[in-house]
């Protein structure tokens, strides 16, 4: 796959093993990474050409500080206000994260129904707020 502008992304929490980077990551993986929208893109000069990404990452509801009261969907994420660069070596798959309103019309075409997310709020983990994401 490509990467784009805008895109969404599962990212290995740790870097990978050389002989990893080359097979198809596991469903297990995939649970245990994180997600990453990517914002740009471009190669290091200083480090022999290494392409890396910059962006925002994910929360699934158990990283959060949610309210009791609060109830997820079993695919929401909620956006966080971190972002960071990441060395593309460390992507390991595609997938899709769309508003609830986007989600309830349609799925986009050639994404694993598993790899498909729900996102409608941003999560402000020092003050522990959660705020709508803002329309676009």
């Amino acid at each position: 796959f490509k990467l784009h502008l805008g895109s969404t992304v599962y990212v290995s929490r740790k870097p990978l093993p050389a002989q990893r980077k080359r097979h198809k990551p596991s469903r297990q993986d995939l649970q245990s990474a994180d997600v990453f929208h990517i914002r740009q893109i471009w190669r290091n000069a200083s480090e022999g050409g290494a392409a890396s990404i910059f962006g925002y990452y994910y929360f699934r509801p158990s990283e959060t500080y949610p309210l009791a009261s609060r109830r997820f969907y079993g695919n929401e994420l909620v956006l966080s206000s971190h972002c960071t660069a990441v060395p593309v070596a460390d992507v390991l798959k595609e997938c899709a994260v769309m508003s609830s309103a986007t989600y309830s019309s349609g799925r986009p075409a050639g994404v694993a129904p598993h790899d498909v997310y729900v996102c409608d709020f941003v999560c402000d983990k020092k003050k522990r707020k959660f705020s709508a994401v803002a329309k676009s």
